[in-house]
Order: structure tokens, then sequence, then C-alpha cells
């Protein structure tokens, strides 16, 4: 750390800190980058002597090596830094015109940064010194390398003393600064044995990184870091610090809080981690205080957040918290990481909270220099892509300093108003769970102005009594070269109803209707509907295994079966076939019984997470709901519907009720006529088809193979069960821009769907929204509280409406884990079904879909659980434990359970394999 003798105008040459080192590499790494360059900048008021200005300046720069040192690391083991002995005043004089220096400031502001500094060829510090009118403008910059912001102020505070005394004709003559080396020399001796025991059970059990960006998903097509401030009044600031005092905390804790629940609602996690500075001046080293340089020190502070614990309680850890890490705060955060046992590359955090207690403003000139300090503002740029900069005096500061490759500005204005929010909310709320981030608007906003859905429908209206209002010599379904009117479709219907009231149907008895897609599956669900019954759909292609349990657990005494769908000499239940029931003598005298809407329509089974499927009672009112809800989102109704659908799917409810409902045609295509691109165009083309509803995934395969002409008649696409891709939008705008295109979203408790978004022409998104509430539905996205998410911020969807079943059938515990009331303040009390899906709002009222919570996955458009799978594959006696993942890459390893296939003998093996095929394809 001695002078070199080569050099005469080298003072000293010392190591980095690692603080310093680390912003070293960050920018040899990114040398196009402005992280870490700083910008200090203020109006100077009073007549400002230039000459003692300057010479305050090199008074001040004279006393503190860190204001002259330069950086060298080519060639070495490890960089250095360099104390020049003297220094050329780096200060710039210029002139603006009043009514131009705000441009001129903001452009010097933007060439400044640009320019940057070099590091290694002299001290990275300049001065611009701008005559405004009567005024001065005075802009420092500077790389964070140098020094940090209590260094700031010193610097400023002695550079104003000194032009005070010169100016006043006396001496200035300060006690003489210990030197950052000393520092450095300090940091080499400090003893580290404990560092890696204090932050490995500091950290121990933390989950993972607590990312900010990765939760916001924010569109930011930006470049650079940009910065924007919220400032508390004044009233607002002290009732802050009042309620510090009075919680026995200081601010920076309080703050510090208000951010953790922040990151905590934002990240879905009660365990968050992010960066705080500390000072980093140890009061082991005498003198630190005064002393210039960089000394301070990023560490991560850990918040676990339980709602129930008291909220000064909870204060009080947080301090204590962070005051045990003052012991440690020089420990390089490359090790913490490491000891945090996180994958390599992976940071702890992508937020920084820096509380700068220290003025910048008015404070720093001496009333006899004649000169008053205002407009003060410190310009930074950070390695980290969020940096929240609190200044608490005399108004409390909220500056946000972030990447715009990351955020936009609106989230960012956002992150601000909730932290904000959340400091306001502390004064009332006795638990941390009492603490919220909504104001009254914004929560008037999602629960309220987003959900604003209702309009009039008729509530006791039947499904089939709106099919037989509907001309009698329509078509109502076509499929091969027959068709079916609906005079036909109501008086086939009768008979089938008639004899089902003839085995004694009961209103609301489950019925199993077992058929191919064809015109007796049309007819059967119509008859059951007609005899008050609720249809069951099996398709017969599912494993028996399944479709046995099913039959069990409707509890089904009668199958209307089509002919020749199953073999009735081993079918568990009496027989209805549609052929037969068509003939039935006493069809036309048939008198329909008499039931309200609140009957069950259909009972439809989804995936289980137990193993077993579930079954879901939908009533006649939810699924006309759900069926007239269509012409509040929809132009025109369907005049042709393809219907691609198995009607064991859900949604088939849409093409099978929007279509007989309102007159139109329903056309079927054969079984797996829908993996022939080629056939299903053609029959696209012959009916004319107007309508349709299919797999994100199935119609790109028609948009690329499908003959042009086939869909010309096409005016209405749909696409649900997948997510709809910006590309799929792309294409179907480029080859049929005629028809427009929705993208739907609803789980079967809601009655097929809740949310819808017609896709605009011109659509240039990355992900496509599955669009506003239907009406007469409500959507809410909640925390795991049940507490409303803010606009932009994952959490539950919950829907409530018309179209919410009233649970499962014969599962009391899981319709009490999923049907649950929603109570306020997040809305009115009103019975939601929480659908398990992540979603967010967009700040246009529409929705997002982010995945699921649980393990359930859409895989082909269908909702299958991995714990059914893996419950299947566990009841078997050669399988000990099961693990079933998704994986999306085309080819998977499979060695390993090759090997395992590989252990068992040929008959268990095919056995094995034989019992996994009886899974739902």
């Amino acid at each position: 750390m001695s002078a070199s003798t080569s050099n005469p105008n080298v003072e000293a040459i010392y190591p980095l800190t690692p603080g310093q080192e680390g912003m070293l590499f960050h920018a040899i790494d990114a040398p196009d980058s402005a992280s870490y360059f700083q910008q200090y900048v203020c109006m100077v008021r009073g007549a400002l002597d230039h000459d003692a200005f300057a010479h305050a300046w090199r008074q001040v720069i004279a006393r503190h090596g860190a204001l002259r040192t330069q950086f060298t690391w080519e060639k070495r083991d490890r960089p250095l830094q360099i104390v020049r002995q003297t220094l050329d005043l780096p200060l710039t004089h210029v002139e603006w015109a009043a009514h131009e220096a705000d441009a001129r400031l903001a452009a010097y502001l933007r060439d400044d940064q640009a320019r940057g500094f070099e590091l290694s060829k002299s001290p990275p510090m300049r001065l611009l010194l701008a005559r405004v009118g009567e005024a001065h403008t005075l802009v420092w910059s500077w790389h964070h390398l140098l020094m940090d912001g209590w260094s700031t102020y010193c610097v400023l505070r002695e550079v104003f003393a000194a032009y005070d005394a010169q100016i006043n004709g006396r001496v200035w003559s300060p006690p003489a600064p210990r030197p950052f080396r000393e520092f450095v020399q300090w940091l080499q001796a400090r003893d580290a044995t404990g560092d890696e025991a204090f932050w490995r059970a500091e950290l121990e059990g933390l989950a993972g990184p607590t990312t900010v960006a990765g939760a916001i998903r924010a569109r930011a097509p930006g470049s650079g870091h940009a910065q924007t401030v919220r400032i508390c009044d004044a009233g607002t600031t002290q009732v802050l610090k009042a309620f510090a005092q009075r919680q026995r905390v200081t601010l920076n804790t309080v703050v510090q809080a208000a951010w953790s629940l922040v990151l905590s609602r934002y990240c879905a996690s009660d365990d968050v981690v992010f960066g705080v500075t500390q000072s980093g001046r140890p009061a082991a080293l005498p003198g630190a205080e005064a002393m210039v340089g960089m000394f301070i020190a990023s560490a991560p502070l850990r918040a676990r957040i339980d709602a129930g614990q008291p909220l000064g309680a909870w204060l009080a850890d947080l301090q204590a918290r962070a005051a045990r890490m003052r012991e440690f705060e020089h420990t390089p955060l490359a090790r913490v990481q490491h000891w945090a046992s996180l994958p390599a590359g992976r940071a702890l955090f992508d937020s920084l909270l820096v509380f700068e207690n220290y003025p910048m403003d008015g404070a720093l000139a001496p009333a006899s220099s004649g000169l008053r300090i205002d407009e003060a503002r410190h310009i930074e740029q950070s390695n980290y892509p969020l940096a929240i900069i609190v200044v608490p005096a005399p108004t409390l500061q909220l500056f946000a300093v972030y990447d715009r490759a990351l955020f936009d500005a609106a989230t960012i204005d956002q992150l601000l108003r909730h932290l904000h929010t959340a400091l306001l909310s502390m004064q009332h709320a006795a638990t941390v769970g009492d603490v919220d981030l909504l104001d009254a608007a914004e929560r008037a906003q999602v629960r309220d102005e987003f959900n604003a859905t209702a309009r009039p429908w008729p509530q006791q209206a039947r499904a089939h009594d709106l099919i037989a209002a509907q001309p009698a010599d329509a078509i109502a379904a076509v499929y091969r070269d027959d068709s079916l009117s609906y005079g036909q479709l109501d008086a086939r219907a009768r008979a089938v109803a008639q004899a089902l009231r003839a085995h004694g149907l009961k209103t609301g008895e489950p019925v199993a209707l077992c058929a191919e897609r064809s015109l007796e599956m049309i007819v059967g669900i119509v008859g059951i509907l007609k005899a008050g019954g609720a249809y069951v759909p099996l398709d017969p292609a599912y494993p028996r295994e399944r479709l046995d349990f099913m039959l069990a657990d409707s509890g089904a005494r009668v199958t209307v079966m089509a002919p020749n769908a199953a073999d009735e000499s081993a079918w568990p239940t009496s027989v209805v076939y549609v052929s037969t029931a068509e003939s039935h003598q006493e069809a036309d005298a048939f008198e329909a019984p008499a039931f309200d809407s609140d009957t069950v329509a259909y009972l439809i089974y989804t995936s289980g997470s137990t193993g077993k499927p579930k079954g879901v009672p939908v009533q006649h009112r939810n699924l006309v709901h759900s069926t007239l809800a269509r012409e509040g989102v929809y132009e025109q109704a369907p005049g042709c519907f393809l219907l691609l659908s198995s009607f064991s799917f859900d949604s088939s409810i849409v093409g099978l009720f929007w279509t007989l409902c309102s007159g139109g045609k329903l056309v079927l295509p054969e079984p797996k006529q829908e993996q022939d691109i080629g056939a299903l165009a053609d029959l696209m083309g012959r009916h004319h088809v107007t309508h349709m509803l299919a797999l994100p995934s199935l119609y790109r395969l028609v948009l690329d193979y499908a003959e042009p002409a086939a869909l010309a008649a096409l005016r209405c696409v749909i696409v649900a069960g997948e997510a709809c891709t910006a590309d799929l939008v792309q294409r179907h705008t480029a080859l049929l821009p005629q028809a427009k295109l929705y993208n739907e979203y609803g789980p079967t408790e809601g009655t097929v769907w809740s949310t819808a978004y017609r896709v605009p022409s011109d659509f240039a998104g990355n992900i496509v929204p599955i669009g506003r509430p239907i009406p007469n539905m409500r959507n809410y996205v909640l925390d795991a509280r049940m507490r409303l998410q803010p606009v932009g911020v994952a959490g539950e969807l919950v829907i409530g409406g018309a179209g919410v079943v009233d649970g499962y059938w014969r599962r009391p515990e899981l319709t009490a884990e999923r049907f649950v009331t929603l109570a306020p303040p997040a809305g009115a009390a009103e019975p939601v079904y929480r659908t398990g899906d992540m979603a967010r709002w967009l700040p246009d009222g529409t929705l997002e879909f982010l995945g699921r919570i649980d393990n359930q996955i859409k895989l082909r458009g269908y909702r299958v659980e991995l714990e059914e799978i893996e419950g299947v594959l566990n009841a078997h006696p050669d399988v000990r434990e099961s693990v079933v993942v998704l994986r999306s890459q085309a080819r998977v390893d499979l060695t390993a359970l090759e090997a395992a296939l590989a252990a068992l003998d040929p008959a268990a093996r095919d056995a094995l394999l034989a019992d996994i095929e009886r899974l739902p394809q």
C-alpha cells in the first residue's frame, strides 16, 4: 500500500474492497452499461463566486484520496486502486438561457451518462456548473467505485464550508481525515471465521430466490435504466416517523417491513429476501464516519411473514435481524449466495432497498455563504434490476431505479404506490396480515369495476325448452349423410324421455349416456333432459375401468345407449337404446315432468387429485346462463357449428347448447375424423361451417393443412383448453381475416367458461389474454389468504356468478375446500370457486393466465392431475413408488425407466404396461 517510486504523481496503491471488486467486474463485463454511474444535481441560488467555488473543490479533493483514485486490472492477478497525489479539477463552466435550461440539462445528463468513464485512465469524476440567470445548476458525476452516498454528503458539506470560509476571509483548516486505505487495511485484517456459520443459519430453509421481475412478467421492451419517484407529503412523513417511534423501531425498519410485504404479495411467498445496504463504516475504526470512500455493503435481509403475528413484534424481530447482520455485513455477497446453496448463476434477490439517511439539500450550505441549495436530486444507476432508494427528510421520498428491459414505467409506479399504501396501512394494523397494499380506488377497480357484468337473463328457463322452441323444419344436426330436424329431434327425444320415465326415473336422477359422436348422442342428451334426468356422458372409447367408476359413483340405474356403443350383456345397468326408444308407441302422448331450473342437467367427470375422477353436477340454471351469456359476447349465433369435442369433455357444451338453443346446425365429424385434417376440412367446406371451437394445437393443424377454400365460410373461431400463442394469432389473421378469433377460459365447475377475449387483428403482444369476465360472472385474483391482488400481480383465479355450480358430486370434503364464500373486503359475501389457476389482471381489465398452482396440467387440452396418474401406478403391485412429471422436451432420456422395467420378469412387465395403458389417453 505504498506509493510507486516510478511515478511521482502516485500517493498510494492498494487493493479494492470486495464490494468495489463486484462493481468493477460489472463495469468491465458490460462496458456500455450505465451501472453504478452516479449524478448529483442541484440548484445553487445566490451570488456564486466561480473562482472561490473551484478553489473549495480543489481543497476538498486534496483532502480525500478517494476523489483522486483510478483503477487498474489488466495483466494483474487482482485489481488495484491507485491514488494520485494531484488532480486537475474536472470542472466545466457553461451558461444556459432560462427558457432552454430544462432541455439543456436533460440532454447533458443523458450525454454525460452515455460518455461514461475510463476507469483505468483517470479518476472517474467530473463537474459541470451551468449559470441559469441568477442561479447555477451543479451536476456532479462520478462512478460508485469512488464513494458511497454518505461520502457524497461529506464532500459537499466540506465544499460549501471551504467556500464559506474563503468568501468570508477565513482560513479553512478542518482536522485531517483518515484515508480510505485504512478501511481497506481494517477489512483485510477482519476476522471472518464466523461468516459462514452465520449466513448458513440465516438462510437455512430458504426455498429459493425472491425475484420481483419474474413475478411481475412486465412487458418492458426498453433498454437501460430509468428512475421515478413518489414523494410522501410532510404530514404523512411525520405520521410514519411517529409510528416508528411508538413501535420503538427505526423508520428504516418500517420501510423494510413494508417492502417485505410488497414482495410477499407480488411473489406469493411468506419467506422473502431482498438486498439492503449497510453503512459499512465499522465502529471499531475511529473516524470512519468522516472518511470518504466506498464503504457500503449489500447484504441479504430475510423476512418471514406470519399473518397472525402482532405487527409490533414482527417489526421488532425484523430490526433485530438487521442488527445482527451488521457484524457480518462485509461478507462478499458471492460467498453468501454460495452458502445459500442456490444453483450457480442464480442471485438471491433482484431488488435492493437503500435507506439514505443524510441531508442532500439546504443543510449543506452555511447561511453565511449567501447560498441556498434546493431541487437536489441524486440520479443513480445500479447493477440490480430494481433499487428502491429511500430519502427520509424533510419529506419521505421513494425513488425507484429500474432496468427498463425488465420493468415498465406503469409497473414501477404501481410498486411505489403499493409500498406507500403498505406504509400507511401499518398505522391501523394489529397483525401482519392486516397490512394491505390496495387503496380504496384499486380495491374498487379489481373487485367491482372489472366485474361490472350484471345483465338480465331468464333464470327459470330450462335448456331443452329453448331447443324445443326452434323452428321444427330447420336442420338441427348432421352426421355423415344423415340429418335431424328440430322437429325430429324433439319427437325422438320425447320417446327417450318416455322410456326413461317408464323405468321410474326421478327428477334430477343421473342417467348414463353411452354413445360416440352421433345423432343418437344428440337425441339421448335432449331426451334425458326432457325426462328430468341429468345425463352422465360416457365415451365408449374410455377405458372400461373408468366407465365402471363413473357409473358406480354417479349411481345411474339406467343407461341410454347408442346401437353398438357397448356390450349390453356386460353392462351393469338397465339399458334404453335410442333407436328402440324412437318407436315407442306412447311418445306423442308424453307429458314432460315439472321441475325447476335448480335441477341438475348433466353430471360430467373431470380429473381428481386423489386418483379418482370427480363429478361436477351442472344445473339447468348454470347451463342456460352459460349458453345465453354468449349473446353478450359474440356478435352472432352459430349458423353452422363444427363439434370437435367428445361429449365427455366439457367444451362440447359450447357447441351442443349454443347451437341447438339458437336454431343453428350442428355438424358432427365421425370418430377420430379430427385426426385427418383433409377430411375434416372437406366436411367444413361441404357444410359451410361458420363457427368452431378447438384446441389451439388442433386449430394450428387446420390452418397449416386445410385448403383455404374449405374455411371460407368461417366467421367465428374459439380456441380454449390450452394457451393461445401469439404466432397462432398471426397465422389466423393472415389466412382467415374474415373470421373473428376468440380465446376462452373457464373450468368445468364454472360451466365451461368465465372469461373471453376477442383477439384483435392487430394483436402485437407476446401472451394472449383470456379476456374479461362474461355476463353475470365475476372473476377475482386473490392471494393465499383470499385477499384481492392488485393489477399486474399474480394470484389464484377465483370465480363467482351464475355459472358456478354448487359443489362436487358426493365429495363434501373437496367441495368445502374448493367452493368457498368470498368475504369482504375482497367482495360481497358470495359463493365462489377456487380454480387453482394462476392469473393476473392487466390494466385494461383483461386477465392473463399464468399456469397452475398445483400439479394439475393441461395435456392435449385435457385437465390432468399428476397425482391421479401416480395413484394408478402406485396401486400396482409391481410399483413401489412413482413420480409423474410433465416434460416439454420432444425427447426424454428413459434409460433409467427402461432399466427398471427390464428388471421385471416378462409377464409382470407386460401386465404393468397393460395396466398403464388403461389410463385415459
